[in-house]
């Protein structure tokens, strides 16, 4: 085979643009398509043969700066064994359109091989057109800023009419909980209930779309804080309890002792998950069990959480689970009739775990139904401490009994609705309709502000940046419906201290003004409130009557009577267990720690649910140490159960 032919008719035939010149800048060889390209260019004939030979001076069609950077870089290659050369500029053709041209160039070294005369040192060129190409992708990174822009404007819509749709949802809870402090019968309080569950739907509903628009837009981030995921799930298990207990459904809630330590994770995230898959299982589940497991996987600093949803509702066909974490999926148009929903859920709750660093996946429950479980990283932590570089100075320990409140909100209806509330919390309240009025009504006696954001005149960000150029340091706490992370960290430097989220109820308004004012108990006088709160978390983990008497839709002696027949029924149960383990009956064993778990937890019980839930999982094993370890633990959170119950019982 004859290279050097070869390579020659390669050179001459190739309809890549392609020349050699000397180390002046001379051609000495060109093929067809270079000398065509380089005429469409510059309009004048470039080859060997010609007068215009000299690359330099065939380049004067450039502009004047890309030129004599082409000479420059052309002079490099000549002096430099190693250098190569990438240009690529825009000129305009002889028609005044505007067109893109690359040349990449080396150096073709001395070959000693060859004739002196041959040696070189040369030039290799290669010219492409890369007009098409540009145009394409200028185009195309047009058509991505027209996408972000487009993509910016949905999520501020929203954003917008979420606080428009969000302010009457608030008036709605708001007047609810008022109306439950009136004196109602029991007719009129399911009503106000069914009120009340009816606008949290919508909320949850608006809440799912604008979700849904922040992960579009690759806006959601995480919100790292120190919590006990045991307690998030019992807390969400509890919350969902009504909805449980209204369609017969039993529950299941078996936790992991490892899951008890505090992790460092986005808890709000979490729940919300927990959320999205518990409410999917009372949905389709039309009668039998919901089982929510947790369990931990790994070493003590860093470890995986687990949680699975398991029902025994009507389940998933095979074809449509592939599917099930798309946006707007459901199983199929009867099911969106029957069952409602956004079909959101599913999509927002994989992109949170996604988020998270985590999985989620959906596979069929061997007893009929289904389980959805979720896989998070959750590294424990001993120590976290949450600071903000925006901390504005908090006010004195020695605080008046009553404090002096200011209520801005334009909203009317939302505006008398906060008034009252601070004023059956003992506040002395003042109001105003904008932060133009603020201004003008801020005095030094106030002892905190509670400011909406979204006003006319005068918005909430300008007018607690004003309030803290003339000096006022007390709390100015943000009312707003908004929950784009850009819009909390404007509340944070326009001088905000925190933010309350509306749809706002009583006890968030109560949280935040004992948060700031360090009032203790509303009216009571100053106390140590860390303590107290404590104290009263530990109390309603024994026994909640609170929440028990609103699980049972305000019917006090219905309730009281339940947890009568229950202690009757646990006492005798308790005696029983060790008859049974000496007679080996496992199967009634694990029986009774079902029943005693599910009903202490339906009877607000938590720590002797919990305790129960232990006893139960070691019968279910056959784990004797465990069974020993647990039993006396049940017992002595019974005890604890019946003496914290005895006040309500009595009254």
């Amino acid at each position: 085979m004859n290279l050097q032919s070869t390579y020659f008719h390669y050179f001459r035939d190739s309809r890549t643009a392609m020349a050699i010149a000397d180390k002046l800048g001379t051609l000495v060889a060109s093929n067809d398509c270079f000398n065509m390209l380089m005429k469409s260019l510059s309009g004048i004939d470039v080859d060997i043969t010609s007068n215009n030979a000299r690359l330099g001076s065939s380049f004067d069609f450039l502009p004047i700066q890309d030129a004599v950077r082409f000479s420059n870089l052309l002079s490099k290659l000549a002096n430099d064994d190693n250098a190569k050369l990438d240009f690529k500029t825009p000129y305009r053709d002889k028609n005044g359109n505007v067109r893109w041209f690359k040349i990449h160039a080396w150096r073709i070294n001395l070959d000693p091989r060859i004739d002196l005369s041959e040696r070189g040192p040369f030039i290799g060129f290669i010219m492409h057109d890369e007009t098409m190409e540009t145009e394409a992708e200028e185009k195309l990174h047009e058509d991505m800023r027209i996408a972000e822009k487009a993509m910016e404007t949905k999520s501020r819509f929203l954003a917008t009419m979420s606080h428009e749709i969000r302010t009457p949802i608030q008036t709605i809870i708001g007047t609810a909980e008022l109306l439950e402090d009136t004196k109602l019968d029991r007719e009129q309080k399911e009503f106000t209930r069914q009120i009340q569950l009816s606008a949290e739907v919508l909320l949850s509903l608006v809440n799912d779309v604008l979700d849904y628009s922040k992960i579009e837009a690759g806006k959601m981030e995480l919100d790292i804080i120190p919590f006990s995921p045991s307690k998030t799930i019992e807390d969400t298990v509890k919350i969902l309890s009504l909805e449980i207990n209204k369609k017969n459904l039993e529950l299941s809630l078996e936790i992991d002792p490892g899951v008890q330590q505090t992790i460092s994770g986005d808890q709000g995230k979490f729940r919300q998950i927990l959320i999205n898959l518990i409410k999917n299982a009372i949905k389709f589940t039309p009668k039998g069990t919901i089982t929510v497991r947790a369990v931990t996987l790994g070493d003590e600093r860093l470890r995986n959480i687990t949680v699975s949803v398991a029902d025994t509702g009507i389940g998933i066909p095979e074809e449509i689970r592939e599917r099930l974490f798309t946006t707007f999926m459901q199983a199929d148009s009867s099911h969106t009739r029957r069952f409602g929903g956004s079909g959101l859920g599913l999509a927002i709750s994989r992109n949170m775990v996604e988020l998270m660093g985590g999985n989620i996946e959906m596979i069929p429950n061997e007893g009929g139904g289904s389980i959805f479980r979720f896989t998070i990283p959750a590294p424990v932590t001993e120590d976290f401490i949450h600071s903000s570089q925006n901390t504005i100075p908090e006010t004195p320990a020695e605080l008046p009994s009553s404090a002096k409140v200011m209520v801005v909100e334009d909203y009317p209806v939302n505006r008398e609705l906060f008034i009252m509330i601070m004023e059956k919390l003992g506040a002395d309240v003042i109001s105003a309709e904008d932060g133009q009025e603020a201004l003008e009504k801020a005095n030094a006696d106030l002892d905190i502000i509670f400011m909406d954001i979204q006003m006319p005149r005068m918005n909430g960000y300008e007018a607690a940046a004003e309030l803290r150029r003339r000096g006022f340091t007390i709390p100015i706490i943000a009312i707003t419906a908004g929950t784009l992370e850009e819009e909390q960290k404007l509340c944070l430097d326009a001088g905000f201290n925190d933010i309350l989220f509306k749809p706002f109820k009583r006890p968030g308004i109560e949280m935040m003004y004992r948060k700031w004012l360090n009032t203790g108990t509303l009216n009571t006088g100053t106390q140590n409130t860390a303590a107290k709160e404590k104290e009263m978390e530990l109390n309603t983990d024994i026994f909640n009557a609170e929440d028990l008497v609103d699980t049972f839709m305000e019917d006090a002696e219905r309730a009281k009577s339940m947890v009568k027949i229950f202690i009757e029924r646990t006492v005798g149960q308790l005696e029983n267990l060790p008859l049974l383990n000496e007679a080996k009956n496992w199967e009634e064993a694990h029986r009774i720690a079902h029943t005693i778990k599910g009903a202490s937890r339906t009877l607000s019980g938590t720590n002797l649910g919990n305790a129960a839930a232990r006893l139960e999982k070691a019968y279910k094993q056959l784990d004797m140490e465990e069974i020993n370890a647990a039993f006396p633990l049940v017992a002595e959170e019974f005890d604890r159960f019946k003496k914290a119950a005895e006040p309500f019982l009595n009254s």
